[in-house]
């Protein structure tokens, strides 16, 4: 007895278009491949499809929904859920993306100019029976990530067989949001060691177990078509690598976010809370997105989690350690760490860190699960 299993595939990115369109300059946008976000135009709209697919597959069912720690599987999965209520989410950082090292948002022809020759015997041997082994250039090969998922997905068969104090099934319904060759794999250990043969586009559903193994429960009806650019420009100039400016609070840092941290010097509210210190711009915050200055001395003031918003926070100084959904993530400067809706989480140390929430902090949104108090509450 078990819950179905099911694996879901994230959104279109950005980052797909090079491959995809041979769109060239994706890389010098986002550099970084857990944060590239899903695509604004094609992404949002397969994410509310899956939406739909979600609201007739969940009704009236206990649903946990087990992601990988990027930020386009969490977008897809904060856009598809909303709406939907009393489901548990959980976060597993061994369910990142393959590491695609040079090639990663990069066009097949740009890697061959950067490469060489060496970058011609690589996509020759991807063509092999042998292809799962061999690594990509400056990253890893599809048996690194086989080894990597055994762990997490024995958790997964775990939570799929979860029973409550009654003897019951906890979960009707398991979701694993990851990336295709990460959900590959799962697959593969879920069955032991019987290979996934569907490739799975983009927000594809493949069932992992039951009568319907093997089988795509759900596809996207919006595909991106061939010639498609993604428009860049409206991601912000630099979108996440804009240099924040110097003022009182911070010095020169770089890839965070596009904004001028000088307003926090003018119209700027403070607010002392047990354990760290809020500043918040007026002028940078609106109803889509919010930016705030946390100068912590001792730590959070609760355990707590957002039922809509994604938190952001960029390390300027110091150190201290995250703890989201029970997992431990040690932050130092120039670390970003990314907490998407319904994840529990709370931070300790002392450090000087923006926080970028979008869309914007509501009050009647963030649930305390937790309080904590510190008896010595000074600051800088």
């Amino acid at each position: 007895m078990e819950a179905e299993i099911l694996l879901v595939r994230h959104a279109f990115t950005p980052a797909n278009n090079a491959g995809w369109n041979k769109q060239e300059g994706i890389r010098d946008v986002f550099k970084d491949d857990e944060h590239c976000p899903i695509d604004k135009e094609y992404g949002v709209v397969q994410a509310q499809e899956l939406g739909n697919y979600f609201q007739n597959k969940f009704k009236d069912k206990r649903v946990a929904v087990v992601m990988s720690p990027y930020r386009r599987v969490q977008e897809t999965i904060s856009i598809a859920t909303q709406g939907l209520e009393g489901i548990d989410f959980f976060v597993e950082k061994s369910l990142r993306e393959i590491d695609q090292g040079v090639t990663y948002a990069t066009t097949k022809e740009r890697v061959k100019e950067i490469m060489g020759p060496e970058a011609d015997t690589f996509y020759d041997l991807k063509k092999t029976d042998n292809s799962v082994a061999i690594e990509f250039l400056g990253g890893e090969s599809e048996i690194d990530v086989r080894r990597r998922v055994r762990n997490v997905s024995k958790r997964i068969d775990d939570l799929a067989k979860q029973c409550d104090e009654n003897g019951n099934l906890k979960y009707d319904i398991v979701v694993v949001a990851s990336h295709e060759t990460v959900n590959k794999w799962i697959y593969y250990w879920l069955n032991n060691q019987e290979a996934l043969e569907t490739t799975q586009l983009t927000t594809a559903v493949i069932a992992a177990n039951g009568s319907d193994k093997g089988n795509v429960l759900h596809s996207p009806t919006t595909l991106v078509p061939k010639g498609y650019e993604v428009d860049l420009e409206s991601y912000g100039v630099n979108y996440f690598n804009k240099l924040i400016k110097d003022n009182e609070h911070v010095e020169t840092y770089n890839n965070f976010c596009d904004i001028d941290l000088s307003a926090f010097v003018d119209g700027t509210i403070k607010v002392e809370k047990s354990g760290f210190d809020l500043y918040i711009p007026v002028a940078c915050n609106n109803d889509k997105t919010g930016y705030f200055f946390i100068n912590s001395t001792k730590g959070h003031d609760c355990h707590g989690y957002d039922k809509e918003s994604f938190h952001s926070y960029y390390v300027l100084e110091g150190d201290g350690k995250f703890t989201i959904n029970g997992n431990e993530i040690i932050a130092v400067k120039g670390s970003t760490v990314v907490i998407p809706p319904f994840a529990t989480f709370y931070y300790e140390g002392s450090m000087k860190m923006i926080l970028k929430m979008e869309p914007n902090f509501k009050e009647e949104n963030f649930v305390v699960v937790d309080k904590v108090t510190y008896e010595d509450n000074k600051t800088r």
